[in-house]
């Protein structure tokens, strides 16, 4: 499994790539 995050400074939220069989997809942190 992969993560990747980010920090989005304009609305002041993190999010995660996970690249996961079951759920890949943007997840918020």
């Amino acid at each position: 499994m992969t993560v990747i995050c980010i920090f989005h400074k304009s609305i002041a939220t993190h999010y995660c790539l996970r690249t996961v069989h079951t759920a890949p997809g943007w997840r918020r942190c």
